[in-house]
């Protein structure tokens, strides 16, 4: 692993269990897959030195920077290594991830096993044709944790605000989330079956979705993501007025 400031090294073989070196040139020449986890802003800085090793070998390079598209990466790697993009979410930290890999060109079998072999570790890999998919992607999986934190948030809050002890009301929340996606994910229907089958007419629920469904609520939700995919592409294609 490469980390220049030396304090970090340290702590990241202390807590990874990994070698971490300043030498990027030595680390990539006798790496099978490079990962490029960096800003955006230092890729020049990091990866131009690399060109030279680059062109001595076979390698395969996954980056991992939001909103750099292949044509831009292409700068500072040559044509003749593998490259790909990747975008993981949050949820990687916990073995429970989405990670999306898009390939411009043929994936080789044995490229394809190599990465899976490494990401499934970490959730679920999906393999995507069109690259401005990754922006879809990042308005989806990689800001969706936190539109599932913040519904959990305000039903928290509101359960609290009903007089409901804080971590009753935490645990409540979580335990609900957590049975509902067990439900959806062992394949019991469709979202919106799922749904109706908890929804009795003029019961409680019903009350809820009464509320729930009034104009703006649904609108709202699209135009969220949508919002997330519009800056997503304009990070990936920056105006000279457009900034991170």
């Amino acid at each position: 692993m490469g980390e220049p400031d030396p304090e970090r090294r340290i702590g990241l073989e202390r807590d990874l269990s990994v070698v971490a070196q300043a030498d990027n040139r030595a680390l990539v020449e006798w790496a099978q897959v490079v990962l490029v986890a960096i800003r955006p802003s230092d890729l020049g800085t990091v990866l131009a030195p690399l060109r030279a090793v680059w062109g001595s070998g076979v390698y395969r390079v996954v980056s991992l920077a939001a909103g750099v598209p292949v044509a831009q990466l292409r700068q500072w790697i040559p044509d003749a290594v593998r490259l790909m993009r990747a975008m993981p979410n949050l949820a990687v930290a916990m073995g429970q991830g989405v990670i999306a890999v898009y390939v411009p060109d043929a994936v080789a079998e044995t490229d394809r096993r190599l990465l899976e072999s490494l990401f499934n570790r970490l959730g679920t890999v999906f393999w995507l044709e069109v690259e401005d998919q990754l922006n879809l992607v990042t308005a989806l999986s990689g800001s969706g944790p936190a539109y599932f934190f913040y519904f959990m948030e305000q039903l928290e809050a509101a359960a609290v605000a009903m007089g409901m002890e804080p971590r009753m009301a935490r645990l409540l929340v979580m335990k609900t989330g957590i049975g509902s996606l067990a439900l959806a994910e062992a394949g019991q229907g469709a979202f919106r079956e799922l749904r109706e089958q908890v929804t009795s007419p003029g019961g409680t629920t019903a009350a809820a979705f009464a509320q729930l469904s009034r104009p703006g609520f649904p609108e709202g939700i699209a135009a969220a993501v949508r919002a997330a995919y519009d800056r997503a592409r304009a990070l990936a294609h920056p105006s000279p007025e457009t900034k991170p």
